[in-house]
């Protein structure tokens, strides 16, 4: 009798370890032909120029500086040199993003964060706000899917809410949540936004963690700069650690928002402000 029980337990134990490893399989070569696809969509929006060796962001402006925590006056404070010049940018680095938009009409752009995972098309259906949730580009199942812009954003809002996964592969948003060290914040300041309309570079401001429901992803357009400034103070001041640097009302914002905690609702986010 103990030898057949033993010997069911064993084939129970086998039968685990075969299922698991054929999802196990099944998972790796879901995510290999994920990222095959990525890397070919990339290459065809690429232009000939090498990013590593041709990757410019402009200085932000700082002629103007920028109002303080607690009265809304220019900050004399914050330690930052203040440039008698505006910076003029000049992109080197830009996409060639038509074959992207020929591909699908849902795309409204690309978003990149140099010698980071992040650097994929932005999607958006305002009537079905999670369709690339679990769809890759073509609208076939997808594990991972495709980033994508908060349904009632346009690319003019004032808050660009963008999300996608935080995988597990260290794909789609996973380097969001590398933000919580300062380290990784230093060397990835800037993100990098392309559409139709060209390209925009956010510089961080803050890091945050907190919940779905959070008030941030109802802060679309502001009203006018009493309220813009209102929200600026609020995340600033949740934020993981301080950065010094406070957007002005003229600064469109950009948020990159993942999973992150324990818990489905819990949230981490990085949010820049266009510095050109």
């Amino acid at each position: 009798m103990k030898k057949k029980i033993y010997i069911s337990l064993i084939i129970v134990l086998a039968l685990v370890m075969i299922i698991s490893g054929v999802l196990l399989a099944r998972e790796l070569l879901q995510s290999s032909k994920e990222n095959e696809q990525f890397e070919d969509i990339a290459n065809l929006v690429m232009l000939e120029t090498d990013p590593d060796e041709s990757y410019y962001v402009p200085v932000r402006d700082t002629s103007k500086p920028a109002p303080s925590e607690e009265s809304g006056s220019p900050s004399e404070e914050s330690g930052e040199e203040i440039s008698q010049e505006p910076a003029e940018p000049e992109i080197i680095h830009k996409r060639n993003l038509q074959p992207l938009f020929e591909r699908n009409s849902d795309s409204v752009g690309w978003i990149y964060v140099h010698n980071s995972a992040i650097n994929y098309p932005v999607m958006h259906t305002p009537r079905q706000p999670q369709k690339y949730l679990h769809r890759d580009i073509d609208g076939e199942y997808s594990f991972s899917g495709v980033p994508f812009l908060q349904w009632n954003c346009t690319i003019e809002s004032d808050n660009l809410l963008i999300y996608a996964h935080n995988m597990k592969n260290g794909t789609m948003f996973a380097d969001v949540k590398n933000y919580r060290d300062r380290s990784f914040y230093e060397e990835h300041r800037y993100i990098e936004f392309e559409t139709a309309e060209g390209v925009t570079f956010y510089e961080v401001f803050a890091v945050v963690r907190f919940t779905n429901n959070d008030d941030w992803y109802d802060f679309i357009n502001a009203r006018n700069q009493e309220s813009y400034d209102k929200m600026i103070k609020y995340i600033k001041r949740k934020a993981l650690y301080e950065i010094d640097f406070t957007p002005t009302y003229d600064q469109q914002l950009i948020t990159l928002s993942t999973c992150y905690g324990g818990d489905d609702a819990d949230r981490i986010v990085v949010i820049g402000a266009a510095i050109n």
